[in-house]
């Protein structure tokens, strides 16, 4: 985040005028508000989804919204992964790289990987 540099003069002025009179002078660092604000969007729902969206709102106690912004951060983080494993397929790890791994970072059991996230 960048400091804004006339606030920050400001502050310092405020904070000598402050001394210059015997006061205390504590100098406190405020984010803008601007970085923790949300941004609106709208979209068309089917109507099964937003009444079923509802209905877990309503179950789990807290608003639709929070529900929304779960959902889409794990659907990213999942197409992030998926981008990872792209990745990885087109230029998979060396044995040179993956000697020094140790061998309980890769499971012997034959999981299901896509049943575990029901894929």
């Amino acid at each position: 985040m960048a400091v804004d540099s006339a606030a920050t003069r400001r502050s310092e002025e405020l904070s000598a005028a402050g001394e210059a009179k015997g006061w205390t002078v504590t100098t406190l660092v405020c984010s803008r508000y601007t970085d923790r604000m949300t941004q609106t969007l709208s979209f068309r729902a089917e109507a099964s989804l937003a009444a079923e969206l509802d209905a877990a709102a309503v179950e789990a106690g807290v608003p639709r919204s929070d529900l929304l912004n779960q959902a889409l951060r794990e659907f990213l983080y999942r197409l992030r992964c998926e981008r990872d494993a792209e990745r990885y397929a087109l230029h998979p790890l060396t044995a040179a790289e993956t000697a020094a791994w140790p061998s309980e970072a890769w499971p012997d059991d034959e999981t299901d990987w896509t049943e575990v996230f029901g894929q």
